[in-house]
């Protein structure tokens, strides 16, 4: 895999068992970079994800997420002006792992103390 030409790291995968693969050195967080920049740069506003390096030797134009944990932020800062497009089920999951971690809570608790000033 490569980030604006450059080799990043190698990812194995069998035809046999497409959802089992590995990275050679374990810092390549996507494939389909270039899908994913189009997007952040504004160039596109749709961003096909597949769940396997397989299917996304298979699906030109599109990202497979390697390491979620480092693609959630990046995925969350498209903003939303950018459609994810994922395959039957995998949408949901995504809506649900986007949602978490990184936002805040947001909480209602009893009333103001009297004399205290509030913003908004």
């Amino acid at each position: 895999m490569r980030e604006q030409g450059v080799p990043v790291d190698a990812v194995a995968v069998r035809t046999e068992t497409p959802d089992d693969w590995a990275l050679r050195r374990g810092v390549g967080w996507c494939l389909g970079y270039d899908a994913w920049l189009a997007c952040e740069a504004g160039r596109a506003h749709a961003l096909r994800i597949v769940g396997t390096p397989l299917d996304w030797l298979r699906s030109p134009g599109s990202l497979c997420v390697l390491d979620w944990e480092a693609a959630l932020p990046l995925l969350r800062g498209l903003g939303e002006t950018v459609t994810l497009r994922c395959n039957r089920g995998a949408g949901q999951r995504l809506e649900a792992l986007l949602r978490r971690g990184g936002l805040p809570m947001v909480r209602e608790t009893g009333g103001w103390p009297s004399g205290e000033r509030r913003a908004a």
